[in-house]
């Protein structure tokens, strides 16, 4: 197991995720969700297809898609992706963030790949 320290470093990560207001709000609602409810959320959605619907899928490799697929936003932001300025900018962002993520956990190399 990594040292306490590199646990802790990646548990800060996962707080900056709770940081990120989503730019859609809640339908009903006037606040925003957070990447990390979005997440959850899509996760749960997933595997409640899968199930309902008897589909013959991986749900590991689904539920590491649903739970990462925005993680790259804990320090990109959740940008607005409609229009060629606004997605080339995602693009960019969301590239950086990916690079600083395997920077600073390089022993992640899982979520490296599934990002």
């Amino acid at each position: 197991m990594s040292s306490l320290n590199t646990l802790l470093n990646f548990m800060r990560l996962t707080h900056e995720a709770h940081k990120v207001e989503r730019v859609a709000r809640i339908p009903g609602e006037k606040r925003y969700a957070t990447m990390v409810e979005h997440s959850w959320q899509l996760s749960v959605l997933a595997w409640y297809v899968i199930d309902t619907e008897n589909l013959h899928l991986n749900k590991e490799l689904i539920f590491k898609y649903t739970l990462v697929h925005d993680l790259v936003e804990a320090y990109a932001g959740d940008t607005y992706a409609y229009g060629i300025e606004s997605a080339s900018i995602k693009e960019k962002d969301e590239r950086e963030a990916a690079e600083r993520i395997k920077k600073e956990h390089p022993d992640f190399k899982d979520l490296h790949k599934t990002i």
